[in-house]
């Protein structure tokens, strides 16, 4: 992968979102991740790692691709000087801002989470369990188990992934993935059953994230849609943002 030096946010989002989606590289400075099984930019969406490697031709033939496979043409684009020009040309080209992804770092730690609430490492024998209680957390529904389920067992085997069960009394509750790269441990697939939330499990996980990811030396990270209405909750937590990526959808 080439990626920009010292990029240990963008690093560690690609390696994980990998898992779940078909990585493609249109150059060296140009990815798309493309899910049929998951129809959301964040599972569907392209990204210039260099805006200077931006191109109408690239830019067409990375509709293509996506139009091939049935999904709406998406980039994400951090909110920099850089890429003002990019934004533009993708605006004038039918593309519209339909969100905006906070990325985030852990600075003043501040965890106030349920002491009942136990989060724990999974193993193998606990992948469907914590695909269960992912999916009902984040869509109520197990549709995709098998799917996840796949992706679960990948992820465990790559060695660098901790998948977090928040627990009590033996009834999970939450999840969270942890995912280590060079300098950056990110927290993923934070969620909470909708009977348990704003009980204190998501604090409670993220406590535990952030124990883990200092015993490794590295920095915790996450990153949040604006649309979520979670941002402030992080920073409530003791993340800061980091910077931000326009989130640009072409309708089909």
């Amino acid at each position: 992968m080439d990626l920009p030096e010292n990029d240990d946010h963008e690093l560690n989002q690609l390696r994980w979102w990998s898992h779940w989606s078909k990585l493609i590289w249109f150059s060296r400075q140009c990815y798309a991740l493309l899910s049929r099984d998951f129809d959301e930019p964040l599972f569907n969406h392209s990204e210039f790692l260099d805006p200077k490697a931006y191109g109408t031709d690239l830019l067409r033939e990375i509709e293509s691709k996506f139009w091939s496979e049935g999904l709406s043409p998406s980039f994400f684009l951090r909110e920099a000087e850089e890429y003002r020009a990019m934004g533009s040309e993708l605006s004038a080209n039918g593309y519209r801002v339909y969100d905006q992804l906070s990325v985030m770092e852990i600075a003043s730690p501040s965890f106030d989470g349920n002491a009942e609430v136990k989060p724990e490492i999974i193993g193998e024998g606990e992948v469907q369990r914590w695909c269960e209680t992912y999916l009902l957390s984040f869509y109520e529904e197990k549709v995709l188990l098998g799917h996840v389920v796949g992706i679960a067992e990948r992820v465990l085997k790559d060695g660098r992934t901790k998948l977090i069960l928040a627990m009590h009394e033996g009834v999970p509750m939450g999840t969270l993935a942890l995912y280590e790269t060079e300098n950056v441990c990110g927290a993923y697939c934070v969620g909470t059953l909708p009977r348990y939330r704003h009980t204190g499990v998501a604090s409670k996980m993220l406590k535990f994230a952030y124990e883990l990811s200092r015993e490794e030396g590295k920095r915790l990270a996450l990153q949040t849609f604006l649309s979520d209405s979670l941002e402030k909750f992080y920073i409530d937590r003791g993340f800061k943002r980091v910077y931000l990526k326009d989130v640009y959808v072409k309708s089909l």
